[in-house]
């Protein structure tokens, strides 16, 4: 037996020992090798030999991620880091501090030339820290001018450009700082006014992160979060010649290159291009600076890149960085005399700068990197990395696109984004970081030797078909993955498959491993590599077999891009994450199932119905089309009727408009021709104002209690229809009655179930806003009437208020930015007092105060909102600090609530208008608690007495909400039809049924409740059946329902699964003829008092998979961001 087939047949047994371990609460082995310890000599050595590095990331209950949480609080998150933590390196390997082992491909990033920890650079390193480390710039030391001459001295040597000076500083951008100075200087010197000051750099270009060298760096991702960059730098085309002359001009002072850029996807610069360069700066009298922090010292197998380049190519300043340490900070400028002449004592300088530790361990490095032998290894194991990629290329052209660099900085630009290569080729002992648009980068140690080369990198293309693949990385037990599709083999079986290319099952049968049959299960998804570099050879060799033997894979025949998407597991469209483990995912899959129940159809089947729609109005309700009667005005009877509804009933808060004034103009409108055709003599109304009145009597419609739900609707319809075209007819300047139309319209739409078409509605509205100035306050002069005034105010909070409730509810950015508005609120005049000019605020209680107070909280829930939507992310701590101190802001808004709106009055003892303002005020209220604790029900590692107050809150918010909607409460008739209070409480049975699950899972058992778990369960359940079927106007009540129902299913599963764990323990126990009644109450669930006798199972979805939902869905941090916008989105 060979030794490749005798390894894979122990695959079988390594997993079952994982599994095993696994399962008794042993830690997961790092490695085949390693798990297989007690296993006989010659096959563990057998398994070694094949194992191709498998190190799977620490999981989250590993020492490393318990030492990451731990120290992650106390460090500004400015980068994202792998779940690894490393401690040691030796030469091109390190290891973290689970003892894992990685061979180095990054060297740190191109700095660790000489490899981990060096013997000589230790050494070095311990004995001048015993002599001098540092003295300041102020006195000399002898290492700053050794390293100085020395430098120098092996750039003359090599034939680099001619060298006269250098200046010693800490880093790579410290480099480029002063060569950015000293350009200036020159320029200066040149053109004392100053004109001669504008720099060049080049896109895709990287120098650093201080201002100067970041202004130099054209990435917007870099420099919008620091804008405005220093003024004066160009940004050029890189190896353009032609665009030279026009950017390099007599007021440039400096042009800066990188030769090869590294960040920028390793590419290399053209040496006519260079020399063109070099040229014009002559011309204008600018400097040349040349970016070496990466490329050079070396690693394309010269001392500098710009070696091999004629003279006509050289620069006047070169900095390099990175390799000049070795992982000692340290940094250097060299220049020409002519430079360094213009520079003057107190022109620059530096703290740390050339001190003797950094400046004797980089003469040791130079010293070592300068060495012609070490130069000639460099290029030809550069050339051996090559070889193996140019194989790959060759054959597989539409994943890799090209091969670049020179020596030891290689790029390898693949067809997609390359980072689930890097994560795969981490996990498998692997380190390689990636750059530019989908490139690959390869910088690793110039040390670095051939075999290691051939160890890292994919095998020639003939080794690949003939060799064994690797051994299967096994899953670790703490987050198992679900499997969306099998390969052909298992799925013929029936076999469990663990969705890689090659499969466990396969490798251990020694069987080939084919995904070609037909998927009819949606969009293709295709399989996980199984490696990291060999997953691109593999994967593609599978496709062009199947290709070559006649055979295609389901709908990747025609994708140009099929083998691209192999490579990195299978990305979905528009960047959005769908593994079938994520959030999303989980959301689909709830739609098909409940939606098809509902006799909805499939959410592709919902698409395909919806193709006809506008962009502007897809995923909304569909209303039937309207008839060709005539618009007809209602009587004045009829209209003052519904007025008076719109303004006592509909719109209890939303009161930006004047109500004498909308009587005024629905008088004159009815005196109109049919369709607003015409205008009566002496009338003062515009189109505006009329579509205004349409409006009001079309939203009115739809809550007369009289009607039949069609005829009312049919009627409101119609009226829409004549506001729409009127606005559509409307020209000239924009007016306030503009506004106050459109928002009317984007109330009325939400109304209706069309929150998409509403949205973009609302876009237009605060345009509009933004145009006439309604944001900002104007000083208007004493005469100017107070209706006008206040109604500005009015409109502006109304549309900002419905902007903030918007994109909380859709998952958007808010359109209206706070830091741009300085509007003052209402004042506290009802309609009737606006007389005049008497603008002073009366004493007593005023209508519009409810308006007010509901701005002043919407404002507060906008803050909280933007908070959790930001992609800086928030450690556990900080949310729960950020969560106290917004539920302070709550409690000071509602101890300043006036007496009649604070609910101390009973509501049946309030006026309709009062006791819809307070509800309405309830409910947001409650709505603002439960959006800013809501988080804090997914947080594991805080102390319950830290989560207590906040959770305490978000549950009594929750209750509140429930209790006042529950189908007992009659108050919750009022609102049954309105589109806000549909959102509030399909907030309060989602937190319900998460704080429920949460439980049943066993966390949070140390955070008490003031409602009992099943009084809670019962409130929300009475709460989802009216979603269910009493809310017919609003289409995403169903998908509300949609959600819930799987939320509740899964509620259901964990309630069935500890009966089955507590009926398998009271089996074991010997049967007692007393304890009849204790085991049935353990074994079943009493659902009411009326029902205590007839106790039933708990009932569970027999088409839910037993396992399947606390496995799939995780309750991921933005869990409620992505249950909130489901309901509006595709």
């Amino acid at each position: 037996m060979s030794l490749r087939t005798g390894s894979q047949r122990l695959t079988a047994v390594v997993r079952t020992q994982r599994q095993t371990a696994t399962r008794a609460g042993r830690r997961t082995y790092a490695s085949a090798a390693t798990a297989t310890s007690n296993l006989p000599a010659h096959v563990r050595q057998a398994i070694e030999s094949e194992a191709r590095l498998p190190n799977a990331d620490p999981p989250s209950d590993s020492s490393t991620a318990r030492m990451v949480h731990s120290q992650s609080p106390f460090m500004v998150p400015t980068y994202v880091k792998p779940p690894p933590m490393f401690e040691q390196g030796q030469g091109c390997y390190i290891w973290d501090i689970e003892n894992r082992q990685y061979l180095d491909f990054t060297a740190g990033i191109a700095v660790n030339a000489l490899g981990h920890c060096d013997p000589e650079m230790s050494k070095l390193l311990y004995q001048q820290s015993q002599t001098l480390v540092h003295s300041s710039n102020l006195y000399h030391n002898p290492w700053t001018g050794a390293l100085s001459q020395l430098l120098i001295e092996k750039t003359r040597q090599a034939g680099g450009f001619n060298a006269g000076k250098v200046f010693i500083c800490n880093s790579g951008s410290e480099a480029n700082e002063a060569a950015i100075k000293f350009a200036r200087k020159c320029g200066k010197t040149v053109q004392p006014d100053g004109s001669k000051h504008e720099l060049v750099s080049f896109h895709n270009s990287f120098h650093g992160r201080t201002m100067g060298s970041l202004s130099a760096t054209p990435n917007p991702k870099y420099q919008k979060p620091f804008a405005p960059m220093l003024p004066g730098f160009k940004y050029a085309t890189y190896n353009d010649t032609d665009s030279i002359n026009e950017l390099v001009t007599e007021n440039t002072c400096g042009v800066i290159i990188e030769p090869i850029q590294g960040e920028g996807g390793v590419n290399v610069a053209n040496p006519d291009f260079l020399i063109a360069l070099r040229k014009r700066c002559t011309e204008v009298g600018a400097v040349l600076i040349y970016d070496e922090i990466q490329c050079g010292l070396s690693r394309t197998g010269q001392m500098w890149a710009h070696c091999d380049l004629p003279a006509e190519a050289h620069p006047d300043i070169l900095t390099t960085a990175k390799a000049l340490g070795n992982g000692f900070p340290i940094g250097a400028t060299l220049v020409t005399d002519e430079v360094s002449s213009k520079i003057v004592t107190g022109d620059h300088g530096t703290t740390f700068g050339g001190n003797p530790l950094g400046c004797r361990v980089a003469h040791y490095i130079v010293t070592r990197l300068s060495d012609p032998e070490l130069q000639r290894g460099v290029v030809k194991k550069g050339a051996r990395f090559r070889e193996h990629m140019a194989r790959i290329q060759q054959r597989f052209p539409s994943i890799v696109k090209e091969v670049r660099g020179r020596g030891l900085i290689l790029g390898m630009q693949l067809a997609a984004d390359p980072t689930p290569v890097v994560t795969a080729a981490r996990e498998r002992g692997l380190l390689i970081i990636t750059c530019g648009t989908n490139t690959l980068r390869f910088v690793p140690p110039l040390i670095i030797s051939e075999d290691e080369i051939d160890k890292g990198t994919p095998t020639t293309t003939a080794q690949t078909s003939t060799s064994s693949p690797p051994l299967p990385d096994v899953p670790r037990a703490a987050k198992r993955r679900k499997v969306t599709r099998a390969c052909d083999r298992c799925k013929s079986r029936r076999r469990r498959c663990d969705g890689e290319l090659p499969c466990a099952v396969c490798v251990a049968s020694d069987a080939a491993c084919r995904y070609e049959a037909v998927y009819t299960r949606g969009k293709v998804v295709e399989p996980r590599a199984s490696g990291s570099l060999m997953a691109v050879d593999r994967i593609a060799a599978t496709r062009q077999e199947s290709r070559e033997g006649g055979l295609t894979v389901s709908g990747m025949e025609d994708d140009p891009h099929a083998g691209a998407m192999a490579v990195v597991g299978g990305l979905e469209d528009a960047g959005e994450y769908a593994e079938s483990s994520s959030t999303h995912a989980f959301l689909r899959r709830a739609w098909e199932r409940f939606g098809h129940r509902e006799g909805l159809g499939s959410a592709d089947q919902q698409s395909h119905a919806e193709q006809s729609a506008s962009i502007f109005t897809f995923g909304d309700r569909r209303l039937p089309p309207l008839g060709d009667a005539a618009v007809v005005m209602p009587t004045a009877e009829e209209g003052e009727a519904l007025l008076a509804v719109y303004f006592d009933f509909a719109m209890p808060c939303y009161r930006y408009l004047h109500r004498p004034t909308v009587a005024k103009v629905f008088a004159e409108t009815q005196h109109l021709p049919a369709g607003l055709s015409g205008r009566p003599r002496d009338a003062t109304t515009t189109i505006s104002s009329r579509a205004v009145v349409w409006m009001l009597l079309a939203t009115a419609s739809l809550f007369k209690a009289t009607e039949r739900l069609a005829a009312s609707e049919q009627l409101a319809e119609t009226y829409y229809a004549a506001a729409v075209g009127a606005l559509s007819r409307e020209t000239g300047r924009a007016r306030l009655e503009s506004v106050q139309a459109r928002l009317a319209v984007c109330l009325y739409l939400l109304h209706t179930g069309r929150p998409n078409e509403a949205w973009h509605n609302l876009g237009t509205t605060v345009q509009l806003v933004f145009a006439l100035g309604l944001h900002r306050t104007r000083g208007d002069p004493v005469t100017e009437d107070v209706v006008a005034q206040e109604c500005r105010k009015r409109t502006f909070w109304a549309v900002a208020t419905l902007d903030t409730y918007m994109s909380v509810m859709l998952g958007r950015p808010a359109l209206i930015d706070d830091r741009e508005v300085n509007q003052r609120y209402p004042q506290a005049l009802d309609d009737d007092e606006m007389t005049g000019g008497a603008s002073s605020e009366l004493v007593g209680d005023r209508i519009i105060q409810a308006s007010i107070y509901h701005v002043k909280l919407a404002r507060i829930a906008k803050r909280a909102a933007q908070v959790q939507s930001s992609t800086q992310t928030q450690t556990f701590l900080q949310k729960v600090k950020t969560a106290s101190a917004v539920m302070e802001e709550l409690a000071i808004w509602q101890k300043s609530l006036p007496v009649i709106l604070s609910g101390v009055v009973h509501p049946s003892s309030l006026i309709p208008i009062f006791r819809r303002q307070t509800m309405v005020l309830r409910l947001a209220h409650a709505h603002a608690t439960m959006l800013v604790t809501r988080p804090l029900l997914l947080v594991e590692s805080v102390a319950a007495a830290s989560l207590q107050p906040c959770i305490s809150a978000c549950l009594e918010g929750a209750a509140e909400t429930l209790q006042m909607l529950s189908g007992s409460r009659s108050e919750f008739t009022t609102f049954s039809a309105f589109w806000f209070t549909q959102y509030v409480a399909f907030n309060a049975v989602s937190i319900a049924y998460v704080w429920l699950i949460q439980r049943k899972r066993g966390r949070l058992l140390e955070v008490r409740a003031a409602l009992s778990d099943d009084a809670l369960l019962r409130e929300a359940e009475a709460v989802q059946k009216h979603f269910a079927g009493a809310v017919e106007l609003n289409a995403p009540s169903l998908r509300y329902n949609v959600v819930l129902e799987e939320l509740r299913q899964e509620l259901s599963r964990l309630s069935m699964k500890g009966i089955s764990q507590k009926r398998s323990k009271l089996e074991q126990r010997p049967l007692d003829p007393g304890s009849a009644s204790p085991l049935r109450e353990e074994l079943f669930e009493v659902t009411d008092a009326d029902s205590a006798t007839q106790a039933r199972p708990v009932p569970v979805d027999p088409v839910m998979p037993p396992d399947g939902f606390s496995m799939d869905f995780p309750f991921e941090p933005d869990l409620w961001l992505q249950l909130d916008s489901f309901p509006f989105c595709e």
